[in-house]
Formats: C-alpha cells, sequence, structure tokens
C-alpha cells in the first residue's frame, strides 16, 4: 500500500475514519507511539469529528460519514461542512475556549492569506472615491479579467438576498502570488470584501472564524483556492453572508486561466 518505513497523512486519515484493516491499524498504531507530532494531529482530527457530530446532533441532523472525515479526505464538501464549523466556533465561545482557535487542520499559510485580506479590507473599504479598479457597470470584464489573472475562474457572489450591492473589484497582492478582492456595500454604508487567491496547498481543506477588533474575517482553503470573506465584526452577519460567498464557490477548483 505504502512504504513500510512511513505511514502517510492519508494513512493516517484512513486510521482516523476507521478505513484500515487490522494489520494496518497495527502499523499505525507503532507508527503514532513513536511520532508524537502525528498522534496529536490524529488527536485533533477525532476531536473535529467528534465536534462536528455534536453540533448536527444539536440541530436534530445526523450529518453524511463524509462530513466528518478528517481534512483533506472530504470528496465534495457541502455547505453544511462551512456551517458546522462556524457552529464549532460558536460552541468555543460558549466554552471560554476565546476568539480565533483554530479547527484542526489549518495549516500556517492560512493566518498568512487572512492577514492579506485583513490588510486589503483595511486599506480599500475606506476609500470613497476610488475603493475599487473596476465598477458595477462591467461585472463581466471584472471576472474575466481576475479569473485570468488567478488562473482560475472566479465567479463573483451574489449578495443581493444579504442587502449587499456590488461596489466592484480590484488586482490586489497575495502571499505568492496575485490575489482578487470584490467589494459589496450594505445600504448602513457598511462594506465586505471577498478575497480571493490560490493557496499553495492544494489537497488541503480547512475553515476558520476569527474577530479582530472591530474586524471579522471567516475564511476557508479548498481544492487549492482560498476565501476569505471579511467585514465589521459581526458573527451571525457574516456567517450568513460566508455561506452565499461559499455556496458561489462550492464547485471552484484552481485550474487554467479562464476563457474568452
Amino acid at each position: 500500500m505504502t512504504d513500510e518505513k512511513t505511514v502517510p497523512e492519508e494513512m493516517l486519515h484512513a486510521y482516523v475514519d476507521g478505513e484500515l484493516t487490522s494489520e494496518e491499524g497495527v502499523r499505525v498504531d507503532a507508527w503514532l507511539a513513536s511520532h508524537p507530532e502525528d498522534a496529536a494531529m490524529v488527536a485533533a482530527w477525532r476531536h473535529q469529528n467528534a465536534l462536528i457530530r455534536e453540533v448536527f446532533a444539536q440541530a436534530g441532523v445526523l450529518p453524511d460519514d463524509t462530513e466528518t472525515r478528517g481534512p483533506g479526505r472530504t470528496k465534495g464538501r457541502s455547505r453544511m461542512a462551512l456551517a458546522a464549523s462556524i457552529a464549532m466556533f460558536a460552541i468555543g465561545l460558549a466554552a471560554g475556549i476565546g476568539i480565533g482557535v483554530f479547527t484542526p487542520g489549518l495549516r500556517s499559510d492560512a493566518p498568512t492569506i487572512a492577514a492579506h485580506a485583513e490588510t486589503a479590507y483595511r486599506v480599500y473599504s475606506v476609500e470613497k472615491r476610488h475603493p475599487v479598479e473596476v465598477g458595477p457597470d462591467e461585472r463581466e470584464h471584472l471576472v474575466k479579467w481576475l479569473s485570468n489573472r488567478l488562473e482560475t475562474p472566479l465567479p463573483l457572489p451574489d449578495l443581493a438576498a444579504e442587502g449587499l450591492t456590488l461596489v466592484g473589484g480590484r488586482l490586489t497582492t497575495g502571499e505568492g502570488g496575485p490575489a482578487a478582492l470584490f467589494m459589496f456595500e450594505a445600504l448602513n454604508g457598511d462594506r465586505y470584501t471577498v478575497y480571493v487567491t490560490r493557496s499553495a496547498r492544494a489537497a488541503e481543506t480547512a475553515f476558520r472564524f476569527d474577530l479582530a477588533g472591530d474586524v471579522g474575517s471567516c475564511y476557508w482553503l479548498d481544492k487549492g483556492v482560498a476565501v476569505v470573506v471579511n467585514g465589521p465584526a459581526d458573527r451571525d452577519r457574516l456567517q450568513a453572508i460566508a455561506n452565499r460567498v461559499y455556496d458561489a464557490y462550492e464547485g471552484t477548483a484552481a485550474a487554467g486561466p479562464a476563457k474568452g
């Protein structure tokens, strides 16, 4: 199955999901006994699975098994995963764990991406005359341009149901390349941004909800694409907007340049 001298991450996921044979399980047990970092990671994945099931149990819904598999194992993730992640964040607050606790599986490049997104939000959301490079009257051009620059198709979320109108978008910078920034505005003048960039870890899937002073963010990595939703630090409001954005990006995968 794999090199006998090592236990790859995929095998650890299968171990957590109960998909190994007895012989393979013994091999992983021996590996974990001498590799404490992997043992801690496996424990975190199991804890994550238990939390997700607890969230859905409280809602009276039993999640599909794919919703509780370790990070990177999910095939065709649904919005339920994002809802579970945000719900776990809420549980953490209620338990006194604190704001900004990472969900298991979130790697070190995710906070860096989120920091770039927050900086872009703080810089451009306060601009009165030039918050964006391309306005709402050029939607098709905006999406095609940014999709080509990021070399992956970028849907433009429709946030009208949340009372938000498109201000426009611009090209900005990511950790190792370009990033797209779409800006939306509420009737009261509050602005929200959707920051998108390519993730260096194409196989990584993770979620986090965070509040940093007056700015909140909900961000995820999935299929080689990182998406960050920023806005005023209102958890319920951001959750609703993030759900809409996630719906738009659910089928997006890192690919070649957009056509046209």
